[in-house]
């Protein structure tokens, strides 16, 4: 009887051993930062002379977009000019409500705004090397390809 309550016992320092692992790893994984309009406001800089100005009133100009940010059919070419409208908010994945997102709402394309359009997405954001950067996956997110944004 002694050795099923040891081995009992045993068991679930194990198991307690594991869930403990398991939640410290989940969670020292999560490099995102709390954004604030401090650190969002300004021009961040990717690949290929892409560039994100957000302004102080919640509106952006987007120069050079990649297609893979837009992802709509028929859209073969990079936005050379896009305005609209941003805004934080929380990732949909995260249940403490932490604004680590920039939403962006597309209004116009090109130099003088003449092709109207109504779509939306978000940037997620991550820490590297101790600064904050913004990016979106190219394709499957399942794939970890991204597009990152770093601030001037």
């Amino acid at each position: 009887m002694t050795a099923i309550a040891v081995g009992l016992v045993c068991l679930l320092v194990l198991g307690l051993g594991l869930v403990v692992h398991v939640f410290g790893r989940v969670f020292e994984g999560d490099t995102r930062p709390t954004l604030t309009n401090d650190i969002v406001v300004g021009t961040w800089r990717g690949a290929d002379d892409c560039t994100f100005t957000f302004n102080a009133d919640g509106t952006f100009v987007a120069r050079n977009v990649p297609v893979s940010l837009f992802n709509p059919p028929g859209t073969t070419a990079p936005a050379d000019v896009a305005r609209g409208e941003w805004e934080l908010t929380a990732a949909i994945e995260d249940p403490g409500g932490r604004l680590a997102t920039v939403q962006l709402g597309f209004e116009t394309v090109g130099e003088q705004g003449q092709v109207g359009i109504h779509f939306s997405t978000r940037l997620r954001s991550n820490t590297v090397d101790g600064e904050p950067v913004l990016y979106w996956f190219n394709g499957d997110p399942d794939l970890n390809r991204r597009f990152i944004l770093e601030k001037d």
